[in-house]
C-alpha cells in the first residue's frame, strides 16, 4: 500500500510543479514584457520631452506670452509681452475678468493666439526670501514683496517702503507726495509695478532654467501651462530623475 501513495504523491507533487512553473513562465514573460515595454516608453518619452525642450526654449523667448500670477482663485498680476521688452501689464478690470473665466474653468479661451499661457500660483515663489526690481538698489523682503501685490496700492507702497530708506536730510528737502509723484512717473501706477514685480520673482525663482522651474511648478501643481505640450505632460508617467536628463 506504501508504494501506490508514494508513486501518487509523487504524480500529484510533478502536476502540482509543473503548473507552478507555467504560471512562472508566464509572470516572468508578463514581467519581461512590462519592463521592455516600460523602457521603450521612457525613451519615446525622454525624446519627445527632450525635442519639445528644445523648442520651447528656441520659441518661448521671442513669442507672444500670456503670463498670471494668482492666488485663491484672484489674479494678482499679469502681463503680456513677446520678448520682454514690449510688455503690456493687465488692469484691475482686466485681471478680475480673467480671474472669473479662470475659476469657471475655462483658463485655455485666454491663450488666444499666442504662444502659450502659463498661471503660477503665489505658492511657486515660496523659496524667494528677496527680489530687487530694476533700477532700485533696495533688495525687497517676502513679506514687503507680499505686502505689494496683495495689499492693494502697489506703487503707494512702494514709493513710501523707498522714501523711508532715503537719508532724513533728503526726506527734509522733498515731501513724500512730490517723491510718489516722481516714482510714479518712473515706474507707472499699480498694475505695472505688481507686474514687474512678477517677472522679478520668475526671474530669481528659475535661476535661469525657466523650463526646469516650469516642470517643476507643473509636477507640483503650483504653475499650469496651456497649451500642456508634451514636456508637461510626460511628467506625469515618467520618473523625476530621467525628466531631468531629458530636459538637460
Amino acid at each position: 500500500m506504501l508504494i501506490p501513495i508514494i508513486i501518487l504523491v509523487i504524480i500529484v507533487a510533478a502536476i502540482v510543479l509543473g503548473f507552478f512553473f507555467k504560471v512562472l513562465k508566464l509572470v516572468l514573460k508578463v514581467v519581461i514584457f512590462a519592463g521592455i515595454a516600460f523602457c521603450i516608453v521612457m525613451v519615446i518619452g525622454g525624446l519627445l520631452v527632450h525635442q519639445d525642450a528644445g523648442d520651447f526654449v528656441e520659441k518661448f523667448p521671442a513669442s507672444p506670452k500670456k503670463m498670471f500670477l494668482m492666488e485663491d482663485g484672484q489674479m494678482l498680476a499679469g502681463y503680456r509681452t513677446t520678448d520682454f521688452k514690449d510688455t503690456y501689464y493687465y488692469s484691475e478690470s482686466e485681471m478680475d475678468n480673467f480671474s472669473a473665466i479662470i475659476r469657471d474653468g475655462q483658463a485655455e479661451e485666454l491663450l488666444g493666439e499666442d504662444y502659450k499661457l502659463i498661471i503660477f500660483n503665489k505658492d511657486a515663489f515660496a523659496d524667494v526670501e528677496n527680489a530687487r526690481l530694476p533700477g532700485i538698489d533696495k533688495p525687497f523682503t517676502a513679506q514687503e514683496i507680499d505686502d505689494l501685490l496683495t495689499q492693494g496700492g502697489a506703487s503707494a507702497r512702494l514709493a513710501d517702503i523707498l522714501y523711508l530708506t532715503l537719508n532724513s536730510s533728503i526726506r527734509e528737502q522733498i515731501s513724500f507726495e512730490d517723491f510718489y509723484e516722481g516714482m510714479q512717473e518712473r515706474l507707472g501706477g499699480d498694475e505695472k509695478v505688481k507686474g514687474m514685480i512678477f517677472i522679478v520673482l520668475i526671474d530669481e525663482a528659475s535661476d535661469n532654467n525657466t523650463v526646469k522651474f516650469l516642470v517643476d511648478g507643473v509636477r507640483d501643481s503650483s504653475i499650469k501651462v496651456y497649451p500642456e505640450s508634451s514636456m508637461f505632460t510626460m511628467y506625469r508617467i515618467m520618473p523625476k530623475s530621467i525628466l531631468e536628463m531629458a530636459i538637460g
